[in-house]
């Protein structure tokens, strides 16, 4: 083994991993390891939490009804059942209780383009991304656009993934400095390129 290159600790060989095959995920403060099945799970419930909450913010645009009767509607949905509903609701109410602040937040990235000009989806997936980036440490950067994109590829406009990329990576830039810093550069290009 090469010298200064980590030792991993010794666990479960079907525990998930950010760092290593045999590393363990935690979710946040729990202490708590999740088996391979269980962290694929949380995923699949966190990505459909996203995806409703960018329905919800969208609805809420449209509507401007109070937060909570559009919780209330969308815990009546059936499909409900497979987002992780904690989520779901701290991303609707925690945007919908900021959604000025992550708008001042979100202007100097968007390149020029007024704030009205925003088509509602991308504004949804711009306040989830800054809500993530902003609230939701122990989700990385890279997880945050890249759910974001995702979505913008589903439900935005032709080329919104691309815009959705840039203004939350700029924003990320901000939010996430210490994160970015300490993480690798792309292979094949040079940091700070």
């Amino acid at each position: 083994m090469p010298v200064g290159r980590p030792q991993l600790p010794a666990a479960d060989p079907w525990s998930v991993t950010g760092a290593g095959l045999n590393q363990q995920i935690e979710p946040a403060g729990s202490g708590i390891p999740l088996s391979r099945h269980d962290h694929q799970r949380q995923i699949h419930a966190r990505r459909a939490a996203r995806r409703r909450a960018m329905q919800a913010l969208y609805s809420w645009q449209l509507t401007q009804d109070d937060p909570r009767n559009i919780l209330a509607e969308f815990r009546e949905d059936e499909e409900h059942a497979r987002a992780d509903a904690e989520y779901f609701r701290e991303i609707l109410m925690g945007v919908t209780s900021r959604a000025a602040e992550f708008d001042r937040l979100l202007a100097p990235a968007l390149g020029g383009r007024p704030l009205a000009q925003l088509d509602p989806i991308e504004h949804a997936l711009l306040w989830l991304g800054a809500w993530e980036l902003s609230d939701r440490l122990d989700v990385p950067y890279r997880v945050v656009i890249n759910e974001a994109v995702d979505l913008a590829k589903k439900f935005g406009a032709e080329q919104s993934h691309r815009f959705v990329n840039g203004v939350l990576d700029a924003l990320s830039r901000d939010l996430r400095c210490a994160e970015r810093a300490a993480r690798p550069a792309p292979r094949g290009k040079p940091r700070g390129s």
